[in-house]
């Protein structure tokens, strides 16, 4: 099933290398934790972050701009990793990162 995301995630990287060469396109991929004990409790059934920085990876290495989509951050849970999922994303070939915070009352 992972593996499937995998493909599903690049089907289009012909067409989205030829958009990358007129600078007409940039894709972001969400990334809530680097922990998979609590990928498992907030999203579970989806691909790890493991498969998604490869996609990073890929998408970078046929030159089209990458970033990431930290989200959802909750505070207490996840927020200590923002450095390093931007480590990560950026040592594969992200250009840019954004955020989006749990607002918890």
């Amino acid at each position: 099933m992972l593996q499937d995301w995998f493909n599903y995630s690049l089907r289009d990287l012909d067409l989205l290398s030829k958009l990358a060469c007129e600078n007409l396109v940039q894709v972001f991929i969400s990334i809530t934790t680097l922990q998979e004990s609590i990928r498992n409790k907030m999203e579970p059934r989806t691909a790890t972050a493991k498969k998604r920085l490869e996609v990073v990876e890929k998408l970078s290495a046929n030159n089209i701009l990458v970033g990431v989509m930290i989200a959802p951050i909750i505070p207490g849970l996840t927020d200590h990793e923002i450095p390093a999922i931007i480590k990560e994303t950026a040592a594969r070939g992200a250009l840019t990162a954004g955020y989006t915070i749990v607002r918890l009352k």
